[in-house]
């Protein structure tokens, strides 16, 4: 996501240090369609709207955590994330 400390020399020496495990590709400064975080916060914010129960005090960490459990289970969902038309990942 172009974050600042992305581009950091330790994140720089990390990723040259293991290029098996990760590859950084660095996105223009505003582009929420080419970034896979993007589409699991929408998905994210979209479930969290229809439970009623987020508005009760001292209920919002758990509901998040449930969300987010029920996410885990749709492997599919997740990786269509990185398969949307706009990002061009490498196989």
């Amino acid at each position: 996501d172009n974050l600042r400390v992305h581009h950091s020399k330790l994140i720089k020496r990390w990723a040259r240090r293991y290029p098996t495990l990760i590859e950084l590709k660095y996105l223009p400064s505003y582009s929420p369609d080419l970034n896979p975080d993007e589409y699991f916060n929408y998905d994210l914010k979209t479930e969290l709207s229809k439970r009623p129960e987020r508005r009760t005090k001292g209920k919002w960490s758990s509901t998040v955590t449930d969300c987010l459990v029920e996410m885990e289970d749709k492997p599919l969902r997740l990786q269509s994330y990185f398969k949307s038309k706009h990002i061009a990942y490498a196989a």
